[in-house]
């Protein structure tokens, strides 16, 4: 794929009376190498030979200047555009990447939100001061405290 260019440039009106005081003939010269450096990004031999004419030289500076600005303003775009498509690029990657690991910021929360972790109806029925230490072995405090819990 080619690289894309700027299809375009300025001519500024700061200048026309520079191109007004050439002649007419002498400003087409200079707008036609102005044209070819614009498409080549350099002044190739047939734009040098219209360079001979002093009147000439100074319309084609003013036609380059414009066109030097342009084509400098077009790249610093494409690489703010760039920088803007990456940076967005790494916040969808890390969006997605949360969303897929459900993960949530725990900084942000709340120490109630951080120490509720049950999924109960009735908070009565964690209430821990009501329990009381089962008696008997390791299973059997079990199933005792688990048959409090489910009452």
């Amino acid at each position: 794929m080619a690289k894309k260019r700027v299809t375009w440039f300025r001519i500024y009106t700061t200048n026309r009376g520079a191109i007004e005081s050439i002649s007419d003939e002498k400003v087409g010269m200079a707008l036609k190498a102005a044209f070819r450096y614009f498409g080549k990004g350099e002044v190739d031999e047939a734009a040098s030979a219209a360079f001979d004419d002093p009147e000439t030289r100074i319309a084609f500076g003013i036609f380059k200047q414009g066109i030097d600005d342009s084509i400098e303003e077009y790249e610093a775009r494409v690489e703010d555009g760039k920088k803007g498509a990456e940076e967005r690029k790494k916040r969808e990657i890390q969006k997605a990447l949360e969303e897929r690991m459900n993960v949530h910021d725990i900084d942000n929360e709340t120490e109630e939100e951080q120490m509720n972790v049950h999924d109960c109806d009735n908070e009565a029925e964690l209430d821990k001061s009501e329990w009381e230490e089962p008696k008997g072995d390791g299973f059997a405090k079990f199933t005792e405290m688990f048959n409090k819990i489910r009452k």
